[in-house]
Order: structure tokens, then sequence, then C-alpha cells
């Protein structure tokens, strides 16, 4: 072994030390050796829950329909109809259009592995995206039911979304220049403000995610006979939802505001796995 080969086996095990004591034992029956190269980036996907508005007995009600929001089934630059994104929605909160950008995902192809490399994963964080609708997340968080398929069509149970704290985003509140505050408070440039909160999926640290029981693969296409090589994480509500909505108030002056509900609300959450991906190193670098 030369002193190069010496240098990144060294670093290579440090690398395979750092992780979880299964990950790692995983890793190692899979048979690594000095060619391989070991990334610690993590793998993220978003989906969307959006609802137009319809009228029961002039009450407004957004219907949750029952297909499922599937996450990591597309990438940056893709369509993401599968996940739930419908650019024809009157919903006027972002995110808008069904285009995929890097802060949808950081997979470049829908269902694989960046470089075709093989990912293990031990964990799962789900992300709230801080403009959704309060009153939709919370039905959401009560019925949603999430499955993982690493080959297309076999399903793995693995919980709700209660069940998978965030370990990202906002939390507490802000106090906003631009929105009105109440009338006994002072707004605009450098003054009080409207308080603005944040709504988070539990305290957002680096270590809030469930973790599996044990790793699973997410294999690369075609690498050595493996089928595990499509992944895919369905968000479901089986039975599909109904939201309503408060009726319209008109304006009183001076001390009653009007009120519509909008025509559209919605839902963004982003899943995150607790990953390693493990590919062949280039020749070139």
């Amino acid at each position: 072994m030369n002193p190069i080969q010496a240098v990144r086996r060294d670093q290579l095990n440090a690398q395979i030390a750092a992780l979880p004591p299964d990950v790692r034992a995983a890793l190692i029956a899979d048979g690594l050796d000095e060619s391989r190269t070991i990334q610690n980036t993590p793998i993220y996907s978003t989906v969307r829950f959006q609802c137009d508005v319809s009228f029961l007995a002039g009450t407004p009600a957004y219907v949750i329909t029952p297909q499922p929001r599937k996450a990591f089934q597309y990438g940056v630059g893709q369509e993401m109809t599968v996940a739930g994104f419908d650019p024809t929605s009157g919903c006027t909160s972002p995110p808008r259009g069904n285009i995929a950008t890097e802060s949808h995902t950081n997979l470049r192809r829908g269902g694989e592995t960046n470089d075709n490399a093989d990912v293990y994963f031990w964990g799962l964080s789900c992300e709230l995206w801080q403009q959704s609708e309060p009153s939709l997340v919370a039905m959401l968080w009560d019925l949603c039911a999430l499955e993982l398929s690493l080959n297309g069509t076999q399903a793995i149970p693995v919980g709700t979304m209660s069940m998978y704290p965030q370990a990202g985003g906002l939390y507490g509140a802000g106090m906003s220049q631009i929105i009105e505050p109440a009338l006994n408070i002072p707004g605009g440039s450098g003054q009080q403000g409207s308080v603005y909160p944040f709504m988070s999926n539990g305290n957002p640290m680096s270590n809030s995610y469930r973790r599996f029981p044990q790793p699973f693969k997410w294999a690369a296409v075609g690498g050595g006979g493996a089928k595990d090589s499509n992944m895919s994480l369905s968000v479901t509500m089986p039975n599909g939802g109904l939201l309503l909505g408060s009726l319209p108030r008109i304006a009183a002056p001076p001390d009653v505001a009007a009120f519509a509900a909008p025509p559209s609300v919605g839902a963004t959450i982003r899943f995150q796995l607790l990953s390693v991906s493990v590919g062949r190193r280039s020749v070139n670098t």
C-alpha cells in the first residue's frame, strides 16, 4: 500500500467510526474497501397538501383527497405532481407551481440515489414549512399514515408524522415590521411591530428525528443485483378529510374587521433522511 492509499484508508476508517454502530456494521458487511467514498450529505424531499374551497350550506369547506403524496419520487427541475403540488390551485401562499427547486429536494432523478451511490439511512425527520395552515396541519398530523418503499411495490408502514420530529426550521416568534399590529402597538420601521409566531413540529434541534430499529439500504441502480433501488415515502390520509372554515364576517367599523375564508389552503412538509451515501471513488479526484 502506497502512502496515498494509506491516507485514504485512514480517512475512510474515521468516517465509518463516526457512524452509528448498526450502520457501521451494515457497511462493513457490504464489503467496503479503499476504493469507496462516503458522504454524510442529508437527503430530503417535500410533499404538499393543497385544498381548494367549496361550500357546505354556506360554510367554507376544504376537501383533503385520499390519494398518496409521494416524497423522493422527483428530482430538481422535474414536476412534483406526484407529491401533491398543483399549479392550477388558487392558493395564495408559497410555494406556487409544481417544478422542483433545491428547496424541495436535492435528488437529481426521482426515486434514484445521486451519483448512483448506495444510501444507508437510519432515521427520518418531518419538517413543517412555516407558511402552512395550522388547522390543516393538525388534521394531517392526526390522520395521515407513512409508508416506505424501496422497490416500487412492497410498502413498509412506518407510522405517522407525529412520530417524526423535525431536525430544523424556525421556532418561537419574531416581530414583523411589515404586518399591521394591533391598534395599541406601534409598527413600521424601527418600531415594535406585529408578533409573528413560528409553527414547528417539536423543538427543531439537529438531533430531533426518529431512529428506525435498523438501517435501510437504498441501493444504486444495477448495484450487484439489488432490487431496492426505487425509493418513495407515501403520505396518505386513507379516507380523506374535510376541513371546515369559518363563515364570512362583514366589517362593522370601528371595532369589527371583515373576514373571508381564502380560496385555498395548504400545508407543506419536507422529509429528511439521516443517511450516508457510499459510492465508488472517481478516477479523476
